[in-house]
């Protein structure tokens, strides 16, 4: 880069009337309707500054405030207009970006902004689709003839790697129709399409598809935009998308995606598996218009992953942009570091980029990809303050507490423990369940519906009805409102307690100043005491933030037919209580008793061991075989063609494991990433039996009243031990 001006040759540039180094503006005041404004005149004069044509080898300078005469005009240099001309550079309409400066510098006793601009490296420039260039002390658009001499001295000058040739690929790996058609009018305004009579190898050069007119061959930018299969020639050149089923990459994987093609058809197919996975509620009732509502802003990760392509680097590498969605968090890992003036203090910084692929960057642009440069992290960054988790460049405590795999590194008691009490004081059992709030809630409701609590069964017909003695809705409306509205700064975990005859949870905390228990129980507005957590679950869809969560839970029993909790007030605390009915007591054998373990059974809690009088279906029987070696629950999904997780565990492995057909290999830690399932020997025999029967279709099971009825078979996760 050429030195700098110092201020006695800035004044000798702005008192020479003739040079062609020089662009002079009195103001930046409007111009009158249809004419170009003083800024765009200041757009063509930095394009063709940069273009060079003549080959000076020297900086340009536009000077703003000062006259045609060379005189200054005296008006005030504010940080507004500097900014205004500073954002010529990165608004995504010169293209490739210059380099230039912007700065205040008193010449001739006034305040003038001088905007220097240096030779671009790889001409030619555009500004908003046209090549600028200097004739003598005025501006021009350039001829054919210009543009092809700015191509050669490009190719003989350092260029980009996006920029580089493909020797391999030839015309025929490019969809040209494609150029023509959808390209072509995105970069060019419409009246020098409707003028361009360039050949189609000539516009292929002009728009860098190509290297030049005389060697037409694809470069990495023709290849990544254009090209019908640029990984032939480009490995690492797609997007690799995993879903995971858990917290880290050793859980089972549920979806995964390698999204390959030009760059639109990575995004595109990268675009519809963050919004099949971004879970989405819809409220109609709020208001006049349909309000939706997503776990993940996905403006922000739409353009984190738009980020992540324009700016990794495909030179040297055959890695992938990698996007890993997990249950707590979402990574996107770009190959290749901070490039150029963005460091990792400054990353996302408003105003400040620099581009690794200045080629692919314009052509992401001319494709409608990205609209601005310079603001994609901005734009995601805005998706997340709408949250109000982030402060400047810091995430703050509920953006912890939400999203952090591990939050209690950083906001001690953040977790749910969840035990099975014997009487007040003796505790069986417990598990401790830790994760973003997000993950705390699905996971203590998957443990206590399928560890914890015992499901009273009857039929309808044909078909098996299970009853929990606490409504599912009631359940997880109450854990909500603990989650939620808890204290942090009380370095206490959430506790459920189970019992027999009842289940309380206990959230650490108090009620907002003036409240008291009559208040919480009436109607009330919503005055959450973590509001930005609350705010987050309200966009998720999960509540509703207006006071309406303990009603919600009254209701929700009403409807199920079982006793409304309690709620007690304590210093420093908040106690839910749900009892189970006398008649959910009686259904699972059990009775009422106070300070011991009433209602117990020999087999502790878990479900109802009663087994089911419906038969096995043909996806039963197929459970039973596949697991007689252990099988992961991923595995037996496979094996019946199921998706749902939720649904499979519910409808085919949990009716096996009541009947004590199959069994948990790790059965005090239902939700282990390491579980896996077997074939007890009661399965065993029912499959004997079956197969010796020659059963075909549904086959009949234990209490039918034939030779197939066995003894109930407990099974082994009743037999809990204490951790």
């Amino acid at each position: 880069m050429t030195t700098p001006y110092f201020d006695a040759a800035l004044e000798a540039l702005m008192a020479d009337l003739e040079s062609e180094l020089v662009e002079r503006k009195e103001s930046l005041r409007k111009a009158p309707p249809g004419r170009d404004g003083p800024i765009e005149r200041i757009r063509q004069a930095v394009c063709a500054f940069a273009n060079d044509l003549p080959g000076h080898g020297r900086p340009g300078v536009v000077f703003v405030g000062a006259r045609d005469d060379g005189t200054p005009s005296g008006i005030p240099i504010t940080d507004r207009l500097l900014q205004r001309l500073a954002d010529i550079k990165t608004d995504g309409h010169t293209l490739p970006p210059p380099t230039m400066s912007v700065e205040k510098r008193v010449l001739a006793g006034h305040d003038v902004a001088v905007v220097t601009v240096h030779s671009s490296d790889a001409p030619p420039v555009r500004a908003r689709g046209r090549i600028r260039i200097r004739v003598g002390p005025r501006r021009a658009i350039a001829t054919a003839q210009d543009e092809r001499i700015l191509n050669e001295r490009r190719r003989h000058r350092d260029t980009p790697f996006d920029f580089r040739p493909l020797y391999r690929a030839t015309l025929s790996d490019l969809h040209i129709r494609r150029f023509e058609e959808d390209y072509l009018p995105g970069a060019l305004d419409a009246e020098a399409f409707a003028v361009n009579d360039r050949t189609r190898e000539e516009r292929l050069a002009a728009a860098r598809m190509t290297l030049s007119v005389e060697d037409p061959v694809p470069t990495v930018v023709g290849m990544l935009a254009l090209g019908r299969s640029p990984q032939d020639y480009l490995p690492g050149a797609y997007i690799q998308f995993l879903r995971i089923d858990g917290t880290g990459l050793a859980d089972p994987i549920r979806d995964e995606a390698r999204c390959t093609g030009d760059v639109m058809k990575q995004l595109e197919r990268l675009v519809l598996k963050l919004d099949a996975h971004n879970r989405t509620s819809v409220d109609v009732t709020s208001g006049p218009r349909e309000i939706r509502r997503y776990l993940q802003a996905p403006d922000a990760l739409r353009q984190i992953a738009y980020n992540a392509v324009m700016h990794r680097t495909y030179e040297g590498t055959n890695a992938p942009v990698r996007v890993t969605w997990y249950d707590d968090r979402v990574e996107i890992m770009s190959p290749g570091g901070a490039y150029g003036a963005v460091t990792a203090q400054e990353f996302g910084r408003p105003g400040l980029a620099d581009y690794r692929n200045p080629s692919l960057a314009e052509a992401m642009r001319v494709l409608g990809i990205v609209q601005r440069f310079g603001v994609g992290i901005g734009i995601a960054r805005d998706a997340l303050d709408k949250l109000r988790l982030t402060d400047g460049d810091y995430v703050t405590k509920a953006g912890i507490l939400l999203f952090h795999p591990d939050p209690e590194r950083f906001v001690a008691g953040a977790h749910v423990k969840v035990g099975y009490f014997a009487n007040e004081w003796d505790v069986r059992f417990h598990d401790v369940i830790s994760g973003g709030l997000f993950t705390q809630v699905d996971k203590t409701m998957e443990v206590l519906l399928f560890k914890y609590l015992k499901a009273a069964i009857s039929y309808d017909g044909i078909h098996r009805v299970e009853r929990y003695p606490v409504p599912e809705p009631a359940l997880r409306e109450a854990l909500l409102n603990a989650v939620v509205h808890r204290d942090y700064a009380i370095p206490a975990p959430i506790q459920i307690r189970v019992h027999d005859d009842r289940l309380r949870i206990y959230n650490p905390g108090s009620l907002p100043d003036g409240w008291t228990l009559e208040r919480l129980l009436g109607p009330h507005p919503s005055q959450p005491y973590n509001p930005d957590v609350a705010n987050t679950f309200f966009r998720a869809g999960d509540i509703e933030t207006w006071g309406r969560g303990i009603e919600r839970v009254m209701r929700a029993c009403g409807r199920a037919g079982t006793p409304e909790p309690k709620i007690r007030l304590e210093p420093g605390g908040l106690w839910f209580e749900f009892g189970f009915s006398d008649d959910y007591l009686e259904s699972v054998g059990g009775s009422r008793r106070r300070g011991s373990l009433s209602g117990a059974t020999s087999g502790g809690p878990g479900r109802h061991q009663a087994g089911t009088r419906s038969a096995p279906s043909r996806h039963q029987v197929a459970i039973l075989r596949k697991s007689l070696s252990a099988q992961r629950i991923t595995e037996l999904m496979a094996t019946v063609g199921r998706r749902d997780r939720t649904k499979f565990r519910n409808r085919v492995l949990r009716p096996l494991l009541d009947a004590g057909w199959i069994e948990m290999t790790i059965p005090d830690r239902p939700t282990s990433r390491m579980q896996r399932y077997r074939t007890t020997t009661a399965g065993r025999d029912l499959l004997e039996k079956l197969e010796q029967r020659g059963a075909r279709g549904r086959h009949r099971m234990p209490g039918d009243g034939d030779e197939l009825r066995a003894d109930m078979v407990r099974s082994p996760r009743g037999e809990w031990s204490e951790e």
